[in-house]
């Protein structure tokens, strides 16, 4: 009977800790619940209030949360534009321990139609990596995104295609 009372103890203290653990769901939005700090949150990384070349378009928000497995990256922004414009949004990441191009260097163009080609000079310690999105213009395909990354870690970096996929989004307000 004592064997029992212990194993149902255990099992009891597992499920409450597997329950207490926070877990990030990935559907396109942040709810409060999602926000704190510690494993399974996501915590701000910045904002950018000032002004954008389209009007209420761009970058607004920047939150990060972990998993043991995983880096989750919310973006929040509004890329979105209409008269056939496909706009993009470029994530620069420093990975540490992790070879790169160092901060005040030029990154490598990338060949091709695409936003990389030109050869911006960051101030990360180093950049390592480069995802884009591109969005198609709210007149065509709406919804649409596309997908790519480029390693700077290696001797030759390219542009490596990740796919398209619908965005997850909740509808702009009117």
């Amino acid at each position: 009977m004592k064997k029992i009372f212990i194993l149902s103890t255990l099992a009891a203290l597992t499920a409450a800790s597997l329950s207490a653990q926070a877990q990030i769901t990935v559907d396109g939005t942040l709810s409060p619940a999602e926000v704190g700090t510690g494993t399974g949150k996501y915590q701000l990384v910045g904002t950018y209030t000032g002004a954008h070349s389209v009007a209420d378009r761009g970058l607004k928000a920047l939150y990060m949360g972990t998993s043991a497995t995983n880096l989750n990256v919310m973006v929040v922004c509004s890329p979105e534009q209409g008269n056939g414009t496909y706009a993009h949004v470029l994530l620069y990441l420093g990975v540490p321990n992790k070879t790169g191009i160092a901060a005040g260097m030029a990154l490598p163009g990338i060949s091709g139609n695409t936003p990389l080609i030109q050869k911006p000079t960051l101030d990360l310690p180093i950049t390592t990596y480069v995802f884009r999105i591109t969005l198609s213009p709210i007149d065509q395909q709406p919804g649409a995104m596309y997908l790519s990354r480029v390693d700077y870690s290696v001797a030759t970096p390219s542009e490596i295609n990740m796919g398209s996929a619908s965005r997850l989004t909740k509808p702009r307000p009117a």
